[in-house]
C-alpha cells in the first residue's frame, strides 16, 4: 500500500508542477478582523479530500486556486470515486463483465467475461445487471441452426458484433437487443413466449393449448371455437363470432352460442332470443311453414323442384302437392306444348317469341305463295283484277 501511495504521489507531484500556476494561485496571509489562517490541502481529483503534502500545502485566509480545500486524508489522490477506506467499494469496475458492478470504485481481479458465442445469464432485456451478481452463461453456436451462417453466430472472433448475437429460443440468429429476439419457447409449439422487452407473445404458454373464440387457453378437443349453422348467409362450417346469429360453439359446449354457455340459438338462428309469438322469423304475421325455414310459405316460391322433370323450376323452395310432368320439351321450350303451328315460322329475330305467323299470302322468307307474274312484286291474292 505504502509503494502504490508513494507512485501516486510522485504522479501528483509532476502534475502539480505541470500546472504550478493553478496550484499557487493567490495565498492571502493577512485575514479580515486578524482572524487566524487556514491550511489549505492539494485537491487534484476534485473529490473535495485533499492530500497533506508538506511542500504543496498552503496556510492562507481562503483557498489559493480551485484546486485547494480545507479537508486532508485522500488515499487516492487521483480517483474521485473513492477517498478514505470507508469509500472503498472493492468489485468488477468493467461494464463489459457479467459481473459488472457500478458502485464498485476499486477493481479487485473478479471480473467475468463472456468468450464469443458467450452471454451473460443476467441480461434481461438487453439491459445487464449491474449490482455485482451477474454470472456466464455459455451458449454455444452449433452449425446449421443459425439462419445467417456467416454473421455474428458464426462465433467469428474477428467480428466485432459476435457478442452481441446467439442463437435465440427459436433457433435464429439475432442480437439479443433486437425487437426480433426471442426470450423463451417454453411449451415448444414454434411461437416466441417472450420478446426481448419482456412482453409475452404466444398468449398459451402450455403444451398443446390453443387460444380458442372465447380467449381461453385450452388443449385441442376442448376449445371452444364457433362455426356457422345452417341459415347462414355464408353456409354452414366457417368461423363466426360468439353471440352471432346463426353460430354455434362446435368444442364441448356444441348448441351454446355464447362463451357463457348460457344462451342457444332459436328456430331462427338468433342468439339467446326468445321463440318468435305470432310471426314468422322475418316479423311477418304466423303463416303455414311447411319447410320450417323460418319463412312463410305464402311468400315463397312454389313449384316442381325435380330438376329431371320438364316443369322444373329452378327458383321454387317449396313442392309440396306441387305437379312434375314428364312430358317432351317442344320447340318452344313448353312442357308437352304443341310446339311451332304449321302455318306460322320460327321467330329466329326474338327468340322469346318462338314463333309467328306471316302476312297473307307470303310464306316464311317473305316470298310470294302465288304470283303469276312475280315482275310486279304483288302477290296474286292481293292483286285486283280489271
Amino acid at each position: 500500500m505504502k509503494k502504490i501511495y508513494s507512485r501516486c504521489l510522485n504522479l501528483l507531484a509532476i502534475l502539480v508542477a505541470s500546472s504550478f500556476q493553478i496550484v499557487s494561485g493567490q495565498c492571502e496571509t493577512v485575514c479580515a478582523g486578524g482572524a487566524a489562517t487556514i491550511t489549505f490541502y492539494l485537491d487534484v481529483d476534485g473529490d473535495g479530500v485533499g492530500v497533506d503534502l508538506t511542500d504543496y500545502n498552503k496556510s492562507c485566509c481562503a483557498p489559493p486556486s480551485v484546486l485547494y480545500v480545507a479537508e486532508k486524508g485522500d488515499l487516492w489522490p487521483l480517483d474521485p470515486t473513492k477517498t478514505t477506506l470507508a469509500t472503498l467499494v472493492s468489485g468488477c469496475v468493467y461494464y463489459e463483465a457479467c459481473n459488472y458492478n457500478e458502485t464498485a470504485n476499486n477493481n479487485d481481479g473478479s471480473c467475468e467475461f463472456p468468450a464469443p458465442c458467450q452471454k451473460c445469464l443476467e441480461i434481461t432485456n438487453g439491459t445487464k445487471v449491474v449490482d455485482g451478481t451477474g454470472i456466464i452463461y455459455i451458449a454455444p453456436y452449433t452449425p446449421g441452426i443459425a439462419s445467417d451462417q456467416t454473421g455474428p453466430c458464426s462465433c467469428d472472433e474477428d467480428d466485432p458484433s459476435s457478442a452481441l448475437a446467439f442463437i435465440d429460443a427459436l433457433g435464429n440468429c439475432v442480437e439479443i437487443t433486437s425487437s426480433f429476439w426471442c426470450y423463451d419457447d417454453l411449451d415448444g409449439d414454434g411461437l416466441c413466449d417472450h420478446g426481448s422487452d419482456g412482453n409475452q407473445l404466444d398468449p398459451c404458454l402450455t403444451a398443446g393449448e390453443e387460444l380458442d373464440d372465447c380467449s381461453i387457453c385450452a388443449l385441442s378437443g376442448n376449445a371452444k371455437n364457433f362455426t356457422t349453422t345452417t341459415g347462414h348467409a355464408s353456409g354452414a362450417g366457417n368461423p363466426c363470432n360468439p353471440g352471432d346469429d346463426y353460430c354455434t360453439s362446435d368444442g364441448l359446449v356444441t348448441g351454446y352460442c355464447d362463451c357463457a354457455e348460457s344462451q342457444e340459438l332459436n328456430t331462427c338462428g338468433v342468439c339467446g332470443a326468445d321463440e318468435p309469438v305470432g310471426t314468422d322469423c322475418a316479423g311477418n304475421p304466423s303463416c303455414t311453414d311447411v319447410n320450417t325455414d323460418g319463412i312463410c310459405d305464402e311468400t315463397q316460391v312454389w313449384g316442381c323442384m325435380d330438376n329431371t322433370m320438364c316443369n322444373y323450376n329452378s327458383l321454387a323452395v317449396l313442392d309440396a302437392g306441387a305437379p312434375c310432368y314428364n312430358f317432351p320439351v317442344d320447340a318452344c321450350g313448353v312442357c308437352g306444348g304443341d310446339g311451332i303451328p304449321a302455318d306460322a315460322c320460327e321467330d329466329t329475330a326474338n327468340p322469346l317469341n318462338c314463333y309467328y305467323y306471316p302476312p297473307s299470302g307470303r310464306d316464311c322468307d317473305d316470298v310470294c305463295i302465288n304470283d303469276v307474274d312475280p315482275a310486279n312484286g304483288i302477290c296474286d291474292e292481293l292483286e285486283i283484277e280489271g
